[in-house]
């Protein structure tokens, strides 16, 4: 489904769930090619994390046009990607999966879900969910803040504004919630994570 103002949870991996961000190169890269479909196609990104082999979208999509504009970042990485590395074939192991979510309360869940991958894929501590480098909070907490990247919605949230102690909160909040499972269970955690592929618990390079 796609119209004016839809949010979404997007998911994909890579082909064959290789480790297509295994690097910090191919990380910083989709990242950029990520920043760059947002400003073009004036996409609001709430949260994102990019795995080893996987990654998460939180995109919010002023116009009705997700479809053809993850196929131009999903495109145009693969591109980059396969130029790089003097390589031909898929990056990606097929079409995204897209979720529609339905209020700001639900997508409050997607966000959390995003930000605490890292923690649950082993790549960083619970302490450490909000540093993790190829992930949103880092940015939005340190800037610089570009226009793309949507802050207001955790906050709000949690009764928060938009100030450095305050983000300071949120990463006690994510680190409190990495440890509590029943409120994972009460957030939906294991909806968003229903049907799809194991973490890969291998450390990147970050």
């Amino acid at each position: 489904m796609q119209y004016e103002g839809a949010l979404y949870h997007v998911i994909n991996r890579g082909n064959y769930r290789l480790p297509v961000f295994g690097s910090p190169g191919a990380a910083r890269a989709f990242a950029a090619t990520l920043a760059a479909a947002s400003a073009m196609h004036r996409w609001r990104i709430h949260a994102y994390a990019v795995m080893r082999n996987h990654l998460h979208l939180a995109p919010q999509t002023p116009q009705p046009n997700l479809a053809a504009r993850m196929h131009w970042l999903e495109s145009t990485f693969a591109t980059r990607f396969n130029r790089f590395r003097s390589e031909n074939g898929h990056v990606f192991q097929g079409r995204y999966v897209s979720l529609l979510v339905e209020d700001t309360a639900a997508l409050f869940q997607v966000i959390n879900y995003i930000h605490l991958n890292p923690v649950a894929a082993g790549l960083v501590e619970p302490r450490a969910a909000a540093d993790f480098r190829w992930s949103s909070p880092r940015r939005l907490a340190r800037g610089p803040r570009l226009t793309w990247r949507a802050a207001e919605v955790p906050l709000q949230q949690l009764g928060l504004r938009d100030a450095p102690t305050d983000w300071e909160t949120y990463r006690r909040y994510l680190e409190t919630l990495a440890g509590d499972p029943e409120e994972q269970e009460r957030q939906e955690f294991d909806q968003l994570s229903s049907g799809w592929a194991a973490f890969v618990a291998e450390p990147a390079s970050i």
